[in-house]
């Protein structure tokens, strides 16, 4: 999908929508199928969670108006844990028509495969891509690359995240006396919840 003209970002700049604190969902053996849509062309790329490193596996070529049935056999062939599909913003981070259309391929992709789908703000892949060294054949698919390089990093960033919040609750428990800890439990405190998405 095309961008919208603003400098590329580095990948921790434009942070996955709907990824934060779902680390802990998925295994070394979780693999995706990442969907650069578009309504000519949508690419898309595989990846796993051991290796990490995205591979292109193809383009769509939409040749009579959008279709979601295209992908079913890219889902057949890799059995992905679940799809990431990019979605485009603004570059102040407002949505716009594309943006309405992916989110919409999104829930219908739900809806016909049963996947957990996972939205990436993609609005700097295709730039990337083309930085990169992409040529018009391939990239939709190298961009699919990119939107699932991006939801690996964010995985990463929140389980490093996940150890450090974890490490400060361990070290702020450890010096609770007794009379603050029954202090924290009363009217006025607060508890921190971790929020999972699927």
């Amino acid at each position: 999908m095309s961008d919208l003209g603003a400098a590329p970002k580095t990948l921790a700049d434009t942070p996955a929508r709907g990824v934060l604190s779902s680390a802990q969902h998925w295994s070394d053996e979780s693999s995706f199928l990442a969907l650069d849509l578009g309504r000519k062309s949508s690419g898309v790329a595989y990846g796993s969670l051991r290796l990490a490193s995205p591979q292109a596996v193809g383009v769509v070529k939409h040749k009579v108006g959008f279709a979601i049935e295209p992908f079913a056999a890219f889902i057949q062939e890799w059995s992905p844990t679940a799809l990431v599909v990019g979605v485009p913003y603004h570059p102040d981070g407002q949505a716009h028509e594309n943006t309405r259309f992916a989110k919409r391929v999104a829930r219908e992709l739900r809806a016909r495969f049963g996947l957990a789908v996972l939205e990436v703000d993609e609005r700097y892949s295709t730039t990337q891509a083309l930085s990169e060294g992409a040529q018009p054949h391939n990239v939709d698919a190298l961009s699919a690359c990119v939107i699932l390089n991006q939801f690996f990093e964010q995985l990463r960033q929140d389980a490093a995240r996940s150890v450090v919040d974890a490490a400060l609750e361990h070290d702020q428990a450890s010096s609770v006396t007794p009379t603050s800890a029954a202090q924290s439990t009363g009217p006025g405190r607060s508890t921190r919840f971790l929020s999972h998405e699927s």
